[in-house]
């Protein structure tokens, strides 16, 4: 069995528009950081890997600030961009990922295999799958109203049921 990630928060990036960086410095302000363990996710959703981790780009500030205060940093990803993951979290300094799109159990054993060292994620919208010794954390989302739009993207409440 692996061991809990160092977070108990996981702060998501919000799917668009600009992400306010002195939250991060109210995080640390608050101790939030050595009393909870907190990390951040870049997510955007439809972005690849590349886009992500760009120091230019949208999330490059928001991950460099949080290099500095020592935050640490996971990337959601798809399936498709597992080749790459290991050697991504080398050069951007990530400690770990997050499979979108409600992974299949090939796609979490393929994860598993591909990233052994990096904290293992999944998202899911809906009841959990089977997988959950291949993966180190499950983000279920949206639990309430989601209170960011996509446009295109209908965003439906799972509720309390898959919790409880």
């Amino acid at each position: 069995m692996r061991p809990p990630p160092p977070f108990r928060l996981l702060a998501i990036t919000p799917p668009s528009g600009a992400v306010d960086l002195e939250v991060v410095d109210r995080w640390v302000a608050g101790a939030a950081t050595a009393a909870v363990g907190i990390a951040v996710l870049l997510r955007e959703p439809g972005a690849r890997l590349a886009a992500l981790v760009d120091p230019r780009g949208r999330l490059g500030p928001l991950a460099g600030r949080c290099r500095e205060r020592g935050i640490d940093l996971l990337v959601s990803l798809g399936a498709d961009e597992l080749p790459s993951i290991s050697k991504a979290a080398g050069a951007h300094g990530l400690v770990g990922a997050q499979l979108r799109g409600d992974p299949s159990l090939a796609q979490l054993t393929d994860f598993a295999a591909r990233a052994p060292g990096l904290i293992r994620g999944r998202s899911c919208h809906g009841a959990p799958q089977t997988g959950d010794a291949l993966v180190d954390y499950t983000c279920l989302a949206p639990i309430f109203p989601p209170q960011t739009s996509q446009r295109g993207v209908d965003k439906i409440a799972v509720g309390l049921d898959p919790v409880v």
